[in-house]
């Protein structure tokens, strides 16, 4: 199981003078030591500009720094001790509610020292995010089983699409699709495309879900502003799995209300 802060470390956190969103920040880098911009916005769900502002926040403790790498901004948390050495610093404003801070994350730290982690969940925002799912989907070179609709998908990627489908079908990837009953919907389908779907009356969907492998995709296209959530875990994948197998085998008899 993936360590997590406990609760009583970002109260802790907290109790230093950090507010939610760099607590968010520092535990991941506590646990990843160096990240680009991007990858934590979308591994704490946070914005772009709310990332910006909190690592600003941070820069000026000196608790992390900030250095380009083949045009990545990369950010770096000091190490371990010297993290240990700022909440020294900060005892004379109280010297109990440090001391007790200082025990509870240093015990955390030694912890995840021991430890491996990754993210459960990803997050990603704007078209290149939404493509960044999509070349997810061919690299782990699985199967898809998703609710989706290609008229939506069209409008936010569109010729990406058809690139996506050659080399979906040339890597071996299967998908099975269930899909609005629409034109567009219906006239790939004939396309065959290393595709099975199911065309359903009753899917008013803005949107899709992609299961593959041990992931499960979340996308919404609304108002032109697409966002994607990408959960990994065995769990949920197959917790997913087992919904669109009923419905995929309920599908043609689905009674809309």
């Amino acid at each position: 199981m993936d360590p997590i802060a406990p609760l009583h470390t970002r109260q802790k956190l907290k109790l230093l003078g950090f507010l939610e969103n760099e607590v968010n920040i520092l535990t991941l880098l506590f646990l990843r030591k160096k990240l680009s911009t991007k990858d934590i916005s979308q591994q704490t769900s946070l914005s772009y500009d709310v990332v910006h502002y909190s690592l600003t926040s941070l820069e000026k403790k000196k608790l992390i720094s900030r250095v380009s790498s083949k045009g990545d901004d990369m950010v770096e948390i000091c190490s371990d001790q010297e993290f240990l050495n700022w909440i020294d610093k900060q005892r004379g404003k109280n010297a109990a509610v440090y001391n007790d801070a200082k025990d509870a994350i240093e015990g955390y730290l030694q912890t995840i020292g021991e430890s491996t982690w990754k993210p459960n969940v990803m997050y990603f925002e704007g078209k290149q995010g939404i493509l960044d799912i999509y070349e997810d989907m061919l690299q782990t070179g699985k199967d898809i089983y998703c609710w989706t609709n290609i008229d939506s998908i069209y409008e936010c990627l569109g010729d990406y699409m058809l690139e996506f489908i050659d080399r979906r079908v040339e890597a071996g990837i299967t998908t099975h699709s269930i899909l609005p009953d629409t034109p567009r919907n219906r006239e790939r389908q004939e396309h065959g495309e290393m595709r099975e779907g199911k065309l359903s009356k009753c899917l008013p969907i803005d949107g899709e879900i992609r299961i593959y492998g041990d992931k499960v995709a979340v996308i919404t296209f609304e108002n032109d502003k697409p966002v994607g959530f990408v959960f990994n875990g065995k769990v949920i994948a197959a917790v997913f799995r087992a919904i669109f197998e009923h419905a995929w085998s309920r599908t043609e008899d689905e009674d809309c209300v």
